[in-house]
Protein backbone atom coordinates (compact mmCIF):
# COMPACT_ATOMS: atom_id res chain seq x y z
CA UNK A 1 0.00 0.00 0.00
CA UNK A 2 1.32 3.18 -0.88
CA UNK A 3 1.26 5.90 1.91
CA UNK A 4 1.86 9.80 1.63
CA UNK A 5 4.48 9.91 4.24
CA UNK A 6 6.30 7.52 6.09
CA UNK A 7 7.51 7.36 9.23
CA UNK A 8 10.66 5.89 8.91
CA UNK A 9 12.42 3.64 6.39
CA UNK A 10 14.20 0.91 7.19
CA UNK A 11 17.50 0.21 5.41
CA UNK A 12 19.00 -2.66 5.10
CA UNK A 13 20.94 -5.23 2.92
CA UNK A 14 18.95 -8.55 2.71
CA UNK A 15 21.77 -11.24 2.92
CA UNK A 16 22.72 -9.68 6.46
CA UNK A 17 19.90 -7.61 8.00
CA UNK A 18 16.81 -9.31 6.54
CA UNK A 19 16.02 -10.71 9.98
CA UNK A 20 16.58 -7.60 12.05
CA UNK A 21 15.01 -5.28 9.55
CA UNK A 22 11.25 -7.34 9.62
CA UNK A 23 11.70 -7.53 13.26
CA UNK A 24 11.74 -3.73 13.76
CA UNK A 25 9.38 -3.00 10.88
CA UNK A 26 6.88 -5.68 13.14
CA UNK A 27 7.51 -4.14 16.40
CA UNK A 28 7.52 -0.34 14.82
CA UNK A 29 4.70 -0.36 12.43
CA UNK A 30 1.48 1.39 13.42
CA UNK A 31 2.28 1.77 16.81
CA UNK A 32 1.64 5.02 18.20
CA UNK A 33 3.86 7.66 19.04
CA UNK A 34 3.53 10.09 21.90
CA UNK A 35 2.08 12.35 20.31
CA UNK A 36 -0.59 10.34 18.83
CA UNK A 37 0.51 9.97 15.52
CA UNK A 38 0.66 6.42 13.73
CA UNK A 39 3.99 4.72 12.87
CA UNK A 40 3.85 4.00 9.06
CA UNK A 41 7.13 1.99 8.16
CA UNK A 42 8.67 1.83 4.47
CA UNK A 43 10.41 -1.42 4.02
CA UNK A 44 11.22 -2.55 0.59
CA UNK A 45 9.58 -6.13 1.38
CA UNK A 46 6.43 -5.12 2.67
CA UNK A 47 6.15 -1.59 0.34
CA UNK A 48 7.35 -2.48 -3.24
CA UNK A 49 4.98 -3.54 -5.96
CA UNK A 50 5.89 -6.55 -8.16
CA UNK A 51 6.73 -5.55 -11.18
CA UNK A 52 8.18 -1.89 -10.35
CA UNK A 53 11.22 -0.50 -10.92
CA UNK A 54 13.01 -1.58 -7.53
CA UNK A 55 14.90 1.78 -8.16
CA UNK A 56 11.92 3.95 -8.06
CA UNK A 57 10.31 2.49 -5.61
CA UNK A 58 12.80 2.78 -2.53
CA UNK A 59 13.82 6.40 -3.98
CA UNK A 60 10.34 7.21 -3.47
CA UNK A 61 9.73 5.78 -0.31
CA UNK A 62 13.33 7.65 0.93
CA UNK A 63 12.15 11.02 -0.66
CA UNK A 64 8.54 10.42 1.58
CA UNK A 65 9.67 9.35 4.90
CA UNK A 66 10.48 11.13 7.98
CA UNK A 67 13.55 9.45 9.22
CA UNK A 68 15.86 7.07 8.11
CA UNK A 69 17.03 3.55 9.88
CA UNK A 70 20.19 2.21 8.05
CA UNK A 71 20.50 -1.16 9.92
CA UNK A 72 24.79 -1.41 9.47
CA UNK A 73 26.28 -4.32 10.41
CA UNK A 74 29.64 -5.81 8.76
CA UNK A 75 27.65 -7.46 6.10
CA UNK A 76 26.12 -4.40 5.10
CA UNK A 77 29.43 -2.13 4.81
CA UNK A 78 31.59 -5.77 3.31
CA UNK A 79 30.54 -5.22 -0.33
CA UNK A 80 30.81 -1.44 -0.56
CA UNK A 81 34.42 -1.61 1.35
CA UNK A 82 35.00 -3.74 -1.58
CA UNK A 83 33.73 -1.00 -4.54
CA UNK A 84 36.68 0.70 -6.47
CA UNK A 85 35.28 3.44 -7.82
CA UNK A 86 35.61 2.21 -11.39
CA UNK A 87 32.84 2.07 -13.96
CA UNK A 88 33.61 -2.11 -13.47
CA UNK A 89 31.78 -2.31 -9.65
CA UNK A 90 28.68 -3.49 -9.56
CA UNK A 91 25.58 -1.43 -8.74
CA UNK A 92 25.36 -1.63 -4.61
CA UNK A 93 21.69 -0.78 -4.15
CA UNK A 94 22.40 0.38 -0.37
CA UNK A 95 25.05 2.34 -1.17
CA UNK A 96 22.43 4.43 -3.47
CA UNK A 97 20.54 4.26 -0.41
CA UNK A 98 22.82 5.61 1.99
CA UNK A 99 24.40 8.29 -1.12
CA UNK A 100 20.18 9.63 -1.17
CA UNK A 101 20.22 9.81 3.20
CA UNK A 102 23.69 12.11 2.75
CA UNK A 103 22.10 14.65 -0.35
CA UNK A 104 18.57 14.82 1.39
CA UNK A 105 20.30 15.07 4.79
CA UNK A 106 22.14 18.27 2.72
CA UNK A 107 22.49 21.49 4.95
CA UNK A 108 22.50 23.35 1.71
CA UNK A 109 19.86 21.79 0.74
CA UNK A 110 17.44 22.56 3.80
CA UNK A 111 17.68 26.23 3.57
CA UNK A 112 15.17 27.09 1.04
CA UNK A 113 12.71 24.04 1.82
CA UNK A 114 11.53 24.23 -1.72
CA UNK A 115 13.03 20.44 -2.90
CA UNK A 116 11.31 17.67 -2.90
CA UNK A 117 11.51 14.75 0.29
CA UNK A 118 10.60 14.73 3.63
CA UNK A 119 13.49 13.24 5.72
CA UNK A 120 14.34 14.63 8.73
CA UNK A 121 16.82 12.71 10.45
CA UNK A 122 19.23 9.35 10.11
CA UNK A 123 19.75 7.01 12.98
CA UNK A 124 22.32 4.30 11.83
CA UNK A 125 21.37 1.14 13.94
CA UNK A 126 24.58 -0.58 14.56
CA UNK A 127 24.23 -4.23 14.34
CA UNK A 128 27.42 -6.39 15.73
CA UNK A 129 28.50 -9.60 14.54
CA UNK A 130 26.83 -12.99 15.71
CA UNK A 131 28.52 -14.28 18.36
CA UNK A 132 29.33 -18.38 19.10
CA UNK A 133 26.85 -19.62 21.53
CA UNK A 134 29.87 -22.32 23.03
Amino acid sequence: AKERVYSTFISYRVFSEKIHATLLHEVLNNTVTPGGHRVVNYLDSQRLVKGEDWEKGFSQGLLNSLVALPMVSHGYLAPMMELQGSASDPVDNVLKELQCMHALMDPSRKRGRDFPGELEAVYPILIGAPTDPA
